[in-house]
């Protein structure tokens, strides 16, 4: 009879110990707000940023306040809503706020902004961030604002499409011969969930030559209906996936 009330007792202190390290590792997903962080407000940006980067969040909002409209127009997206951005003077900051604190062990070096549906995560201009300036964050930010957007227009949209748009009206174009340095990644990929993946895999830069290709070949209002995800390419292109993708695959070799 004791040993079975001492391990119901070390039954519940383990279920106790590990509830609060799920409730530790997540908090910081559902807190999106640094202690002591500043607000500012225009139209159609509602930005918060820590208090010791008065500078960093303050271009981040004139970047993606000045551009909002635009961007919205040219998705024809039209809402009265202001998005929602947060700055992180640190990148760690950043990465518990997407999925906890596992994320420091493994988010990638390159890792600077995110979204959380219509809400904009990001790293600070000022961060001392790997292989990252104060242009490159600035773009990121445009980057994580059309993500914003097409998230409003179609939730369900592919990853794949969804960065090929941000990357391409970010206008973070990818380098001359980049295909040399990636293999061109078979049709499934467009399928891809594994955000990680994806990046290593060059797929920023392979997601922005696509949608270029659709573009110059079929015009913007098809990139537009591809977002909206109610048509399929059949019905878009007049001819199917398999078909897209192997035009798109003599576009890269054609100017890449």
């Amino acid at each position: 009879m004791i040993n079975q009330t001492r391990k119901r007792r070390t039954g519940l202190i383990f279920m106790a110990i590990v509830l609060i390290v799920v409730v530790l590792q997540s908090l910081p997903i559902f807190v999106l707000k640094n202690v002591g962080m500043k607000k500012i407000e225009g139209d159609y940006i509602e930005l918060y940023y820590d208090a010791v980067d008065d500078h960093g969040g303050r271009m981040v909002f004139e970047q993606l306040e000045n551009s909002v409209k635009e961007i919205s127009d040219k998705l024809n997206l039209r809402s009265e809503k202001k998005t929602e951005v947060y700055v992180y003077k640190k990148q760690s900051s950043l990465h518990v706020r997407k999925y906890g604190l596992a994320t420091l062990i493994i988010a990638p070096d390159w890792y600077i902004g995110d979204n959380k549906g219509p809400i904009v995560l990001m790293v600070s201009p000022n961060a001392d961030v790997k292989g990252h300036n104060m242009a490159s964050i600035i773009s990121a930010a445009t980057h994580e604002l059309v993500h914003t957007i097409n998230y409003r227009i179609n939730p369900e949209l592919s990853y794949f499409v969804d960065n090929g748009v941000a990357t391409y009206l970010a206008e973070q174009s990818p380098y001359q011969g980049f295909t040399q340095d990636r293999p061109i990644p078979p049709l499934e990929f467009f399928d891809i969930k594994n955000e990680i993946k994806f990046g290593n895999q060059g797929g920023y830069q392979y997601s922005y030559a696509f949608i270029e290709f659709l573009d110059q070949e079929y015009g913007w209002k098809s990139v537009v209906e591809l977002i909206k995800g109610n048509k399929s390419y059949q019905q878009i292109f007049s001819k199917n996936k398999q078909e897209i993708y192997n035009e798109w695959l003599k576009y890269l070799k054609t100017y890449y």
